[in-house]
């Protein structure tokens, strides 16, 4: 069913929603575009001493999907942007050093050296706000922070190159007070947390072995109880099961590299008519309710082109993200010579890893009993 310039009815219902503060011309409230203040923040870049601490990234909490105030973002939109937005995050703290590996994951990493989690908390275009979390492997929470940045007009300007996002100050901010943190720590703390991280992958593969070198501290923080003697050859299967393990984990964050590069310009073209149309609803119903008169047609119908064109966009982004998540690859891995045979989606092949491995520890019948050849 279409109605008035062939426009179906189920668009007129959005619009119906998009348009009604300037519906109510009766008594017309006093409105103002509000004043928003986009986030200055310049990369610092670092050269930390000492050992290099890997960053794994989760995929974001899309957060709150569905029609909102100010907001028609659907629930593959969100989606496409938890795995989209995490990359830029991990560019820009690459791109600052001082870092080692800085991979994006489907799920959180057991045995991660820094593990950081997100959440979407607003995402339209005009503005981003983002919820980060980052903790080691001790526990310790580096940071909790919302990020909170505006799009200017300045940032859809030109080409609408997606190498160069409207909210790149954000990732910024958050990169320079992770490398703030990191900056801070000693040796010690640094030794500790990387020893931490490898008896924490360890435990996950072989508890009865390792288990007991890891105990609960104060609030939650875990603690060392000892290390594994030198040479012990369970101790070191771990860890060259981690160096296999880190080929294939490259493979998956590689996956969210090329889907970034896959969206980037239909996801930027998205967020410019978003822009447009919410900045433009906002400056006509500012104008309606000043003039006391309803829109005229001609402005209706601009409006209406804006939003069908990122509607168009917003349909090819979910279907990009359908096909992400049905993709086949990696369909295998290497561990110790043998390859193993993947199967599902991305996600069901990270999963599947993870109990693979778990299974060949727990076929190992030459397991030390927990504390053996302790070094305090």
């Amino acid at each position: 069913m279409k109605g008035r310039a062939g426009i179906p009815a189920s668009d007129w219902l959005v619009l119906a929603l998009v348009m009604s503060l300037a519906a109510c011309v009766s008594q017309p409230p006093i409105l103002v575009i509000p004043h928003r203040d986009p986030l200055v923040s310049e990369l610092r870049k670092w050269n930390h001493p000492g050992p290099a601490i890997n960053v794994s990234i989760e995929v974001f909490d899309p957060g709150a999907t569905g029609p909102g105030p100010g907001r028609e973002m659907t629930g593959a939109l969100r989606k496409a942007e938890s795995m989209y937005l995490p990359v830029l995050l991990q560019d820009a703290l690459m791109e600052s050093g001082g870092w080692g590996s800085v991979r994006v994951l489907p799920d959180e990493d057991p045995a991660a050296e820094l593990q950081i989690q997100g959440m979407i908390l607003e995402s339209n275009g005009i503005e981003t706000a983002l919820r980060l979390i980052a903790r080691d492997a001790t526990g310790k929470v580096w940071l909790d922070r919302v990020y909170h940045d505006y799009a200017t007009d300045h940032g859809y300007l030109g080409e609408w190159d997606y190498r160069v996002d409207p909210f790149e100050d954000l990732y910024h901010q958050a990169a320079n007070d992770l490398g703030g943190l990191r900056a801070e720590l000693t040796s010690a703390e640094l030794d500790r947390i990387l020893d931490v991280a490898n008896l924490r992958y360890a435990t996950a593969l072989a508890p009865t072995a390792f288990s007991g070198y890891l105990v609960a501290g104060e609030r939650g923080l875990v603690q060392l109880s000892g290390l594994p003697a030198r040479g012990d050859a369970m101790f070191r299967r771990v860890q060259r099961i981690r160096e296999s393990e880190y080929g294939f984990i490259d493979t998956v964050d590689a996956a969210y590299e090329r889907f970034y590069h896959e969206v980037g310009k239909t996801y930027t073209y998205w967020r410019a008519y978003s822009y447009e149309l919410l900045l433009g609803n906002e400056t006509l119903a500012v104008d309606s309710a000043e003039k006391k008169r309803p829109r005229s047609w001609a402005v209706l119908d601009q409006v209406y082109e804006v939003y069908r064109d990122s509607k168009l966009n917003g349909d090819a982004l979910r279907q990009m993200t359908e096909s992400f998540d049905a993709e086949v690859t990696p369909t295998s891995a290497g561990i110790e010579g043998a390859v193993i045979e993947l199967d599902g989606s991305l996600n069901e092949k990270y999963g599947e890893w993870r109990r693979i491995l778990r299974e060949l520890y727990a076929e190992e019948r030459s397991v030390s009993p927990a504390g053996a050849g302790v070094v305090e």
